[in-house]
């Protein structure tokens, strides 16, 4: 990676960084202290003995708390609440302080080294209390090198922080796409249902209108199936033309075929045609 990727994703110091690892499963007999062994009940008892002191552990350079300490100054800070086991490992967050947040940065540091101390005893009781994480330093030749990178971890962690955040941005806009898909689905029905309404609504009253024209004589029976698809293709149309149609006149009375004998005064019975 070049240096110019490694200062975009630079540390902020004034924040617990993620998660490291400081201590692993295993049995190492090459140290120069001699032979040792830890498991994960072990970190629990580190954790344990570091919550019941209450002070916060320090993160030096170089191991220095231990071979300088008059000239030993703080890397950063690891809280008890920030150390875990699990999975036969031990982690904890780190507050960088600025310096060495710079180091880091610049591939000038690049690992840990816990110093992990048996057999302590307690200053009050002088009991031996077991395991317990004396310091944590900054260096370039841990003895554990089963650790991983900082650098490496730290990258890792805001490459998938930055991927979450573009999934979660990507989830929030796929989410308002569908409320909206959602919405104008909903006004597209309102829409249909409001022109189902008023297409029966305007049947209706076309129905009535040619109901009554044809009842007073303004239409002939047989112009019904006309009428109906003029008022279906144009319904204002329709209602227009209807108001200039008026009533036919009364058909005549009496029989066309009805003989009266007008002079007599009286009528007189029907002409048998057959009989002509």
């Amino acid at each position: 990676m070049t240096k110019k990727k490694m200062h975009a994703l630079k540390l902020n110091p004034k924040k617990r960084d993620a998660w490291l690892k400081i201590g692993t499963t295993g049995r190492w007999d090459g140290h120069s202290a001699g032979s040792f062994e830890l498991e994960e009940r072990d970190y629990k008892q580190m954790i344990f003995n570091a919550e019941q002191r209450a002070l916060d552990i320090v993160v030096d350079y170089e191991h220095a708390t231990i071979y300088h300490p008059d000239k030993a100054p703080a890397a950063g800070w690891i809280n008890v609440s920030d150390l875990k086991a699990e999975e036969g490992n031990l982690y904890c967050k780190i507050k960088w302080n600025e310096a060495a947040a710079k180091h880091i940065d610049e591939g000038e540091y690049k690992y840990l080294s816990p110093v992990f101390v048996t057999n302590s005893y307690d200053q009050v009781t002088d009991k031996d209390i077991g395991w317990t994480l004396h310091s944590v330093a900054l260096t370039n030749t841990p003895f554990l090198s089963e650790l991983d990178p900082i650098a490496n971890k730290q990258l890792q962690n805001k490459e998938k922080d930055m991927s979450k955040s573009l999934q979660d941005q990507l989830d929030a806009a796929n989410t308002k796409v569908a409320d909206k898909e959602e919405e104008i689905k909903a006004l597209k029905q309102t829409i249909t249902d409001n022109e189902t309404l008023i297409a029966a609504s305007n049947k209706a009253a076309s129905d009535a209108t040619i109901a009554e024209a044809i009842s007073t004589g303004k239409l002939d029976k047989k112009q019904k199936p006309w009428a109906e698809s003029y008022a279906l293709s144009d319904n204002q149309g329709f209602a227009e033309y209807m108001k200039t149609l008026e009533p036919k006149a009364a058909a005549p009375g009496g029989e066309m075929f009805a003989n009266s004998d007008s002079n007599a005064g009286g009528s007189v019975e029907p002409i048998n045609m057959n009989n002509l």
